[in-house]
Order: structure tokens, then sequence, then C-alpha cells
């Protein structure tokens, strides 16, 4: 009986240690918020399933502000398409690979931000533009898909509720390992889980989501430019075009000539994207291929018109 308990302990250490080393126990922390549900933590920097990330002070997946007078800051807002989630290394992302060519070809005081978090809609993304005034961006640039056109938040809690947005690690590796992938796995085997296919028939019966004019007057509001990048899922790329809430979008960008950059015919196809909707790394490239011009564009005008933060 002693043999067999030193052999479970060590058994059980060795799988602790394993699990914990491929990133089990690392998972990136949420907070809740009354404006817009919820966000990641401040600073936080982890190893999760071999891909780092890293949350600065403003809860972005980007690194610190440190150069805070004299920045030339372009901040992208948005949900789990831009956020890159779990499964994207930080130097993998849009965001990352877009400030890496800016700083290449302008100086280190060239950013791109990424201001973003999982299943946001356009009034989270504005909630948090709103609270976060003071970032002295030169541009902003909104990153949505279709389904986002009406998707309105609900103020229901969600930290340390729903297993995908934990505000604290669990104790033990092998605690996560069950609690949030081996249990839901299993039960999804006994019985359909509907919640998904109902939430997504609600988004596409909504009206356009307020966050959109939001975002709009806020800009305006700060003589900032706004720029629209519109992701087709995969439903949409074998269509060949975007569905009747993407249409509520481009309507929306037209009505109030907002430049939009389309991902749906510059280029996309099914080796760019992770699931039915996400891009994985080669979506990301595409990604800051097609916004690359965008942000140099942005760059070229605020040299026109004098506008460098370090001029």
């Amino acid at each position: 009986m002693k043999k067999l308990f030193i052999f479970v302990t060590i058994t059980l250490f060795l799988i602790e240690f394993i699990l914990y080393t491929i990133g089990f126990k690392q998972s990136p922390l949420y907070k809740a918020s009354n404006e817009y549900e919820y966000i990641y933590k401040e600073n936080q920097s982890m190893n999760r399933f071999g891909n780092q990330i890293l949350v600065n002070e403003y809860s972005m997946r980007s690194k610190p502000l440190v150069n805070e007078a004299d920045e030339f800051r372009i901040l992208l807002l948005g949900d789990s398409v831009v956020n890159g989630g779990n499964l994207t290394t930080h130097s993998a992302l849009a965001t990352s690979l877009l400030e890496k060519n800016l700083q290449n070809n302008y100086g280190d005081s060239y950013r791109v931000l990424n201001a973003s978090a999982g299943s946001w809609g356009p009034d989270n993304a504005a909630a948090y533009y709103k609270e976060f005034n003071n970032l002295k961006e030169s541009a902003v640039v909104v990153i949505f898909s279709s389904h986002d056109a009406g998707d309105q938040m609900t103020k229901k809690p969600i930290v340390d509720i729903h297993p995908s947005y934990p505000g604290k690690q669990y104790p033990l590796a092998i605690f996560e390992l069950i609690d949030r992938y081996i249990v839901p796995r299993a039960l999804r085997l006994f019985k359909r889980n509907n919640t998904k296919l109902a939430v997504d028939e609600e988004k596409i019966e909504a009206a356009l989501n307020p966050g959109w004019e939001s975002i709009l007057k806020l800009t305006q509001q700060m003589d900032t430019p706004l720029h629209i990048y519109l992701h087709a899922d995969i439903h949409e790329l074998s269509a060949g075009e975007y569905n009747e809430q993407g249409q509520k979008i481009i309507e929306f960008a037209r009505k109030n000539k907002i430049p939009i950059t389309f991902d749906l015919g510059n280029g996309l196809s099914e080796i760019h994207y992770r699931d039915s909707i996400h891009y994985n790394d080669e979506g990301q490239k595409l990604m800051a291929a097609l916004l690359q011009p965008v942000l140099r564009g942005i760059i070229k005008d605020a040299v026109d018109n004098k506008t460098l933060p370090h001029d």
C-alpha cells in the first residue's frame, strides 16, 4: 500500500509538472467591468500552450506604453479575431506584425495597440475607448465580423463563471485540465449545447449595435481618423459575399464616409482560418498585409498635416 501511495504521488506530481510546463495553470486572467463587461487584467506575461501572452498596463495584448510623450499610436479595437486568443503567440498577432513593420520603417515611437477581448461587440469596444480616452491615439481601426453588427452587451457576469474567462488561476494544473477541458467535452457527448446557436440567431435579428455610432462620435469629438476592417466568416467566404448583417456594417460605413477594408475578395481563403471564423497565423498575416497600406496612409496624412506627436 505504501509503494502504491508513493507511485500515485510521483505520477500525479509528474502529470502536474508536465501540464504546467505546457501552459496549464498559466491562463491569462480577466477582470469584470461595469462598462465593458470584462477585459484582461493588467500587466500579465505567461506562456500558454507554447504561445507568449503579453498584456500591458491598459489590458491590451501589446507591449507597455513607455514613451508616452513621443509615441504615434494607432489603436485597434475588436473581438477575438484581432485578439488572437491563447492559440496565437504575441509575435504572430497582426498588431505585432504591423507594429514591427512601422518601427522598421519609421522608428520605435510608432505603436499599434491591440485593445480587444473574445466575444466583444462594438458597444464593449466603445465603452473601453470612452474610459481610456487619455491614450492620445492618432487613429482608430475597428475590427469586427458580420455577426457583430447587432451583438449587444448583456451585462451578465462572466468572469469566473464562464471557464474561458477566469479571474484567478486554478490551484493545480490538473484541476484546470479536468474542469475546463475534460468535463465540458464529456458533457457534450451526452447533451448538445444549443446556447451558441440561440445567441447567433439573436444577433442576426438584432438592430445595428449602438456601439458603432458611439465609436464614430468619440472619434469625431477627438478629431481622430476612423477605419473599419470587416472580417468574413467561412460561410461568407463560401458564399462569396458578406451576409445581411455584414451589409448593415458596410452601409453604416458608407453612410458616414468611414473608409472600410474587406478581407473577403482580397486574398482571403480557407487556409487563413483556424475554425469557422477565427484567423490562424496565416490569417493574422493577411490582416496585417491588408491593414499595412491603411496605417501608412494614416501616417502620411499626419505628416502632411504636421500632426505627428514628435513634430
